[in-house]
């Protein structure tokens, strides 16, 4: 993670506070990846494989959560369960951000309260993919057409920016080096 004091994961009731690096921001405005799926406020957590304290966290978490499938969703057993909630990156993606690295996704229907460090109201657009920060879960079941393990998504604490993930870095660099032509005139544009 980045150079910040290490956070420790926290269990509060059926919460789990997780320190991670945020990817596939989506807090100032519902997304989905397509039109079949209701949109929500969602982000992609990332936990390195070294953080192996947060790891058994979240593992727990999801055990929980599948124990309380059992006791009630899933009539007293558990079922085979749709493919997550947690993944590997080195198996799953294609990305650097994600190497060495464990990750989940997680989602609200309304919006979830964005805070600064001193644990203060700070508007969503603030956090980016690439920022690290500090998320409140809750694992729980799911039935339906699959069965499965979802990460509800109460809350996002933004500990510290980070070098953007995706299209969003500099552009800039993408052109050095090249001769553009440029005059004079085209700074009119």
């Amino acid at each position: 993670m980045a150079n910040v004091k290490r956070i420790k994961p926290k269990r509060i009731g059926n919460k789990v506070v997780i320190p991670c690096r945020l990817s596939f921001v989506h807090l100032d405005a519902p997304w989905s990846k397509n039109d079949q799926i209701e949109k929500r406020y969602c982000v992609s957590c990332i936990v390195p494989k070294d953080d192996r304290e947060t790891i058994a966290a979240v593992e727990a978490a999801i055990e929980e959560g599948k124990q309380m499938g059992k006791a009630g969703k899933w009539n007293g057993k558990i079922p085979r369960l749709k493919e997550g909630p947690w993944y590997d990156g080195d198996e799953t993606r294609d990305d650097e951000a994600y190497r060495n690295s464990m990750y989940f996704g997680a989602n609200s229907k309304t919006a979830v309260p964005t805070l600064n460090r001193l644990q203060e109201p700070i508007p969503p657009q603030e956090i980016y993919s690439g920022c690290y920060g500090v998320v409140s879960v809750t694992f729980f079941p799911y039935a339906g057409a699959a069965n499965g393990i979802g990460a509800g998504l109460n809350a996002v604490l933004l500990t510290e920016k980070g070098d953007k993930l995706g299209s969003g870095g500099n552009a800039a660099k993408d052109f050095e080096g090249m001769d553009l032509g440029v005059d004079d005139s085209l700074n009119d544009l």
